[in-house]
């Protein structure tokens, strides 16, 4: 985990101190790692493209866009600047919408995230949406527009999940030949000639130069026009748990350090525990419910975050979305420059997938991902956290963590991984979408300072039985081998020190009672048939008809049943029961 990120441009003497208005620039190469799909936001060429990693990075569509009235990245609510980083749609709003201001339909995001909230910053209701008229001449208070004909284009591809990267300027390989194409849609083409579709035969620009050098064509201190927003702006998608589940997101997000409500930590569904639904998660992983966050009664805040916030707003509380701009942060202004190169995202996709497997290993370097401060400001306070997640790891005799394709892209000082996840514990399983969010310490050592988690069906289940079922197969085929050929040492390996057979307690009973009888008697033959393989709350239990004879002559016939618990890499033998089959007669 000891790896330097020289990409993010990180001074050797790292500053905590609070984050800045300067601008970030990152640039973008073909690289594994990168999603699948993502749209990325050029403030200074005020240019939105939605890229897709289908080998290669390509450019599927690009628009222009417009942005706030102030440059720079947000930092306060109603500072009229379009936030900055890495951010993720939540859904598509379903109140009635004023057209004029906001087109025929908007998306909101997820601003503020996670490490918005660590550096202090405020505000709510950042969206892409349209306008009723051509963008060219207009400004936002902070959403992102485009319009009309590009968000009916765009808007089949912003499901609920979608990741969006804004940055004051994005460059790369790809970006740069897009730039020099005529091949995009037509109010996209316009971009390149400085006019729009709807316009070209007018004199009006499609933008002024001024906003092009760092200025808007509205002076900062120009007032906002008057927007009538709307009294509740429903959302659809991740945030409404009464749309289908095919297209829903329900978003977790705890809030700040002491907070409680209603939440749902995936290790705490066991009477052992001692917590129960509705207790403080201790994970980060707080289901939204009635009395924290959004039900599917409450609305999203309006749009434009100068609009009054509702009492209920977003995934967090009103108080913890206002953070606290006098904490200190692991930010340094050389870290606005970034580059979502190879080498990069495959250090952050290799520290996720290592963090997986702590977890699943129970191992006390868990808690080393973290960083113990940060996450206690943006999730909950981390010693108790630690003490619970120790508490279960104790508990739990095993755990099981399967883990999607892993997908990173850099933010302003800062990396989100995110994947899917199967989550499995004696008694208990859950699965949906992980998010991290990782900072790199001043010797460029990358640390957890914030986690999302996203519970949803994606049929994970039935991959997890396809993945599973041929391993486990072929070692109840090398345990039988080992049985049949009286390999007490092979036999062995099978089974976990603490395993059952009958009523033997202990491999090391087990093994002598083998030992004896194979002293007498050796195996003939083993045979198994009619092999079935399934889940149960415990672990996965194999079940087939035994046909047994030794060297004796003596024969017989049963059910055997194995009780399997994954370990390390593979699976051992927890506890095996035998019932005999008579013949009838």
């Amino acid at each position: 985990m000891r790896r330097l990120l020289p990409a993010l441009g990180l001074s050797a003497a790292l500053l905590w101190q609070p984050v800045s208005v300067f601008a970030w620039q990152t640039t973008i190469t073909d690289a594994p790692g990168l999603p699948p799909e993502f749209v990325a936001v050029d403030k200074s060429s005020q240019r939105l493209f939605l890229l897709a990693r289908r080998s290669p990075l390509t450019v599927e569509e690009a628009f222009p866009s417009i942005h706030g009235r102030v440059e720079g990245d947000k930092q306060v609510e109603g500072d009229l600047r379009t936030p900055e980083g890495v951010y993720f749609v939540r859904g598509k709003i379903q109140a009635q919408l004023d057209f004029d201001e906001y087109g025929s339909q908007a998306h909101a995001l997820n601003y503020p995230n996670p490490v918005d909230r660590l550096r202090g910053k405020t505000g709510y209701g950042i969206w892409i949406h349209s306008k009723g008229r051509p963008i060219a001449t207009q400004k936002t208070q902070g959403c992102i527009a485009i319009d009309l004909a590009d968000i009916d284009r765009l808007a089949p591809r912003l499901k609920p999940g979608m990741p969006v990267l804004v940055a004051q300027r994005v460059d790369g390989p790809v970006l740069r030949v897009s730039g020099s194409k005529q091949a995009v849609q037509p109010s996209s083409a316009a971009v390149l000639t400085g006019t729009s579709a709807d316009t070209q035969s007018g004199a009006t620009p499609l933008f002024q130069t001024a906003a092009l050098n760092g200025t808007s064509p509205h002076s900062p201190s120009e007032p906002p026009a008057a927007v009538a927003l709307p009294a509740e702006a429903p959302v659809s998608g991740e945030m409404n748990p009464t749309i289908p589940a095919d297209t829903s997101f329900h978003i977790s997000v705890s809030g700040s350090a002491g907070k409680t409500g209603n939440t749902f930590n995936e290790e705490q569904n066991t009477a052992a525990v001692g917590n129960k639904e509705g207790s403080a998660s201790s994970s980060g992983d707080a289901e939204l419910s009635s009395g924290y966050g959004i039900s599917a009664d409450l609305a999203l805040p309006s749009s434009e975050d100068d609009a009054p916030i509702p009492a209920v707003t977003e995934d967090v509380t009103e108080e913890s979305a206002q953070g606290n701009s006098s904490l200190p942060i692991l930010f340094d202004s050389s870290a606005l420059k970034s580059i979502a190169d190879e080498a990069s995202l495959r250090e952050v996709a290799r520290c996720s997938a290592e963090w997986n497997k702590a977890w699943a290993a129970r191992s006390p370097a868990f808690f080393d991902f973290y960083e113990p401060d940060a996450y206690t400001r943006t999730s909950e306070d981390f010693a108790a956290f630690k003490l619970l997640k120790s508490s279960l790891f104790q508990r739990f005799s095993w755990i099981s963590i399967e883990q999607g394709d892993i997908s990173v892209l850099p933010g302003p000082g800062y990396w989100v991984s995110w994947f899917t996840q199967y989550y499995r514990a004696p008694n208990l399983h859950t699965e949906g979408i992980r998010r991290l969010y990782w900072m790199p310490r001043e010797n460029g050592e990358l640390k957890i300072v914030a986690m999302e988690w996203l519970p949803k069906e994606l049929g994970l289940h039935d991959a997890f039985m396809k993945r599973v079922t041929p391993d486990i197969l072929r070692l109840v085929e090398d345990w039988r081998r080992a049985w049949e050929d009286g390999d007490l040492e092979r036999y062995a390996s099978f089974y976990r020190p603490t395993a059952d057979q009958g009523n033997l307690r202990g491999l090391s009973a087990i093994l002598e009672n083998k030992k004896n009888i194979w002293a007498r008697k050796k195996p003939a033959k083993v045979e198994f048939q009619g092999t079935t393989v399934y889940v149960e709350d415990r672990g996965v239990r194999v079940r087939m008809t035994q046909l047994y004879s030794d060297s004796s002559g003596y024969h017989d016939k049963g059910v055997k049943e194995l009780l399997l618990y994954p370990q390390d890499d593979s699976w051992r033998i927890a506890s095996e029961s035998w019932t005999v089959i008579r013949d009838k007669t």
